[in-house]
Parts: structure tokens; C-alpha cells; sequence
């Protein structure tokens, strides 16, 4: 297996889904997850912080799990919300990296691969380590080192994020709607 490929995977799945909240009430609160979909699946935890985990499967049931990614987002919400492409009303919040991403790998094939990949690092089945340090890697945290706009839209109980980094963007510098592909279910 390529664990390149498999972080990649995990990347890919936060960039398609990447939200935030902040310590105001005009966002989301509480837990926030889809359903295991190719393998993967996604939870956001809104408190005053965001902490997004994003896991990977070795099978499409989602339950060996392969390796995690954990990243923390403060948010602060626009405060008047915008009318997207779709016609709903989203809010826009502007992200920012709160604190090291952590990945978890889940088997010792990946312990092994790490291990050459960012032998600096520490790695441990099961435990998460910072992956800042890891050359390999640095690549993430480019991505991460500006401010991110992106879009929520709640509609009952399901949550749509806009995609900060694909997500076509207006005059105003936010995305112009959210993304009806991954549904986000309040827990």
C-alpha cells in the first residue's frame, strides 16, 4: 500500500469538507458526522474550536480502521451571511489552523512506512503524533497557513460546507455555494 496515497486520501477528505465555528452561537454546535462513504467518513465537533476527524477504512463498512487525521480550526463567522448559487442562505466563517494536525495510523504496515517516510517522528499503531515536523507532509500545512473562506449552510439537521481550497470564489472572496455531495448528520 502507498502511504502517500493513503494520506492523500485522507487530505482529499478534508478539502472536500472542510468547516469551522468559533466561541459565537451563530454557528453549528455539537457533533456533526456523515455516513461511511468510499471507505471514509468525517465528524466535526463545534465548541470554541472546530476539531474535524477525518478516518480512512481498509473497507467500504468503515470498520478496520487504517489511519485518522485530526485538525483544530478557530473560525470567526462573517456577520451578515450571504445567498448562495443554490439559493440558501449560508453563513460565511473564515478558518484558521488552531494547533498541529495529528494522524493516527491504524496498522503496524503503516507504523513501518511512516517510519521511513518521517523517521523523526515516533510513530506507534494507534497513537497520534503531529505530523509538522514531517518533511514528507509539510506540504499540508502550506495549504493551511492562510485564512480559509468557506460557507455552512444548516438545514434541519444536516450540515454543507463549501470546499476552501476548489470552491470557485465571487467578489466578496467566499465560495459561491456549498457543496450537496457530503452531508454532514447532527449526532
Amino acid at each position: 500500500m502507498n502511504v502517500k496515497f493513503f494520506t492523500g486520501l485522507a487530505i482529499a477528505a478534508l478539502l472536500s469538507a472542510c468547516g469551522g465555528s468559533s466561541d459565537h452561537t451563530q454557528g453549528p454546535q455539537g457533533t456533526w458526522s456523515t455516513e461511511c462513504i468510499d471507505s471514509s467518513n468525517s465528524t466535526y465537533i463545534f465548541d470554541r474550536e472546530i476539531t474535524l476527524n477525518t478516518e480512512l477504512y481498509s473497507d467500504e463498512n468503515c470498520t478496520e480502521a487504517l489511519l485518522s487525521l485530526a485538525y483544530k480550526f478557530n473560525a470567526v463567522y462573517d456577520s451578515e451571511s450571504k445567498i448562495t448559487s443554490s439559493g440558501v442562505k449560508a453563513l460565511k466563517v473564515s478558518l484558521t489552523l488552531a494547533s498541529e494536525i495529528m494522524l493516527t495510523l491504524g496498522n503496524s504496515d503503516f507504523v513501518e512506512s511512516y517510519n521511513i517516510l518521517c523517521p523523526q517522528q515516533n510513530w506507534v499503531v494507534n497513537q497520534a503524533t503531529s505530523i509538522k515536523e514531517c518533511d514528507d507532509l509539510a506540504y499540508i500545512f502550506e495549504d493551511l497557513e492562510t485564512t480559509l473562506p468557506m460557507l455552512l449552510y444548516i438545514d434541519g439537521n444536516h450540515l454543507y460546507t463549501s470546499n476552501p481550497f476548489f470552491a470557485s470564489q465571487e467578489d466578496d472572496g467566499f465560495p459561491n455555494d456549498v457543496s450537496y455531495d457530503s452531508t454532514y448528520i447532527k449526532q
